[in-house]
Parts: structure tokens; sequence; C-alpha cells
């Protein structure tokens, strides 16, 4: 399949593409793997505009800051014993018509908007300073300006034991 089958904007096309709303729900996430056996959760045509929600798995970090009640319910959707091997929350899959294995497929992102206004960061003991900082693994908690596109530490603690 070459570039023009899949998109390429400099393509001549008649077809406005469609737009889709992909939200994360436990019936559309997967928590901490990849498998190509999973069935789509969204179907596209090539070209199609897509609007995905993304769920960060620290919201558990800050529950009362980074938690609304679709993501409570996302946490309490998914069972424990799927969340593995990894930590990520990933939506989809998603389905483009026409793609192949091993089809090179471009990805544009429009727009990103953060759900709610706190986010956080883990020191973790596969940090490069890990064992500098006292083998402690520790969550920052910061508050995003979205007026200056920053953020600001607002407290932090340490995890006790290992995070993962």
């Amino acid at each position: 399949m070459n570039i023009a089958a899949l998109g390429d904007p400099t393509a001549a096309t008649t077809a406005r593409p469609d737009f889709h709303i992909l939200r994360a729900t436990p019936k559309t996430v997967h928590w901490g793997y990849f498998d190509a056996a999973l069935a789509p959760a969204l179907k596209v045509k090539s070209g199609d505009i897509v609007r995905a929600e993304a769920i960060t798995h620290h919201a558990g970090d800050a529950p009362e800051l980074m938690m609304d009640a679709e993501v409570t319910a996302l946490y309490r959707g998914v069972p424990e014993s799927d969340r593995n091997p990894g930590v990520h929350i990933m939506t989809g899959p998603i389905w483009i018509e026409g793609a192949k294995a091993g089809d090179v497929l471009e990805v544009r992102y429009l727009a990103m908007t953060p759900r709610c206004d706190y986010g956080s960061n883990l020191a973790a003991n596969w940090g490069y300073l890990y064992k500098e900082f006292g083998e402690k693994e520790r969550v920052t908690i910061y508050r995003l300006d979205r007026a200056s596109n920053q953020a600001e530490a607002v407290f932090a603690y340490d995890f006790p034991g290992k995070y993962l």
C-alpha cells in the first residue's frame, strides 16, 4: 500500500473525512499490554479524524484531583488481574480500513487537551538516580496552568514499597 492510499494530505481527494469519538471506558481500553488479537474498539477509513480519550494510570496517585466519575468507573471496571504486565492504559485498538501488517501509518495529533488540571510524575526504582535519592519512590502532583501552558508542583509523597 502506498502513502497516498493511507491519507497523504497532498493526494487529491474528494471525500470528506468522517469524525469519530473513542471514549476511554472499561470496554475500549486495555491496561498494560498490546495484543494483536484484541477486537478493534473503533473502525475508521484512511484520512478520518479520531478524537480518542487517553487516561493516565497515575490518576490514582491523587484521585480527588485527577479522577472524575468516568475515570473512577474505568478504574473500577478493569479488574486488577487484567492490568499487566505494564502500567499504561491504552485506548483502542483502532482498525484502519485497507491497512495491512507492515504498512506505515501516519498519525497527526491535531490537539491535546488535559482532562483535568492536575498531573503526576513518579521517581521510581527504575530511574537513573534512584540509589542517589535513598532508594525511595516519590510521587509528585502538579497543577496545570492552561493559560501559561506550564505546571507547578503542589505536593509530593513517598510511595511505600515499590510502585511496580
